[in-house]
């Protein structure tokens, strides 16, 4: 490969495609809205119109910034770090990573999904948020109990007043 040519801007290239297929699909969403509803200001196609142009553009930034390769650094230290990085992340030593946080993260997430209709949102929630900071290692006990409580009160605030949807808060009893 050549020094311009660099798996960073292959990856930017095949994203860009892809982002110009899905924003090419998007526009053509204004065939499949009924026709009562190609006046409202927000409607089918609106969205993935808005998530195509942002993916271009993010693969443009991709292709044209500056490369961050290790490989093309003629810096030894870095490739040293680079080799040990290599040596280090296998599944020899699978046993030095966190995997049973990862399970019980993943375990956690269930639950959540399990029990978010019968406790209603912010209850589940802000369940989920204080266990997960506290089993990922949050030890700030304030803060946890601020941003699991403030977080899920503002999403469902901002979904119920500004959305118009309707998120059942508490508990159906």
């Amino acid at each position: 490969m050549s020094s311009w040519l660099t798996v960073d801007r292959l990856v930017g290239l095949v994203l860009l495609i892809v982002s110009i297929l899905f924003c090419l699909q998007a526009w053509q969403l204004i065939n499949d809205i009924a026709p009562i509803f190609r006046n409202n200001p927000m409607r089918l196609d609106t969205m993935p119109k808005i998530i195509g142009v942002v993916a271009i553009i993010a693969s443009l930034i991709t292709i044209f910034m500056p490369s961050t390769s290790l490989r093309e650094s003629n810096d030894s230290k870095v490739l040293e770090a680079k080799e040990k990085l290599k040596e280090e992340i296998s599944f020899a030593n699978i046993g030095d990573y966190a995997v049973g946080q990862l399970a019980a993260m993943i375990a956690l997430m269930c639950v959540y999904t399990l029990v978010l209709r019968p406790l209603g949102f912010i209850p589940s929630t802000v369940g989920f948020l204080f266990l997960g900071s506290l089993l990922l290692g949050e030890r700030r006990w304030v803060g946890m109990v601020l941003v699991s409580i403030i977080a899920p009160s503002a999403i469902w605030l901002l979904v119920t007043y500004v959305l118009e949807r309707k998120i059942p808060a508490w508990p159906s009893f």
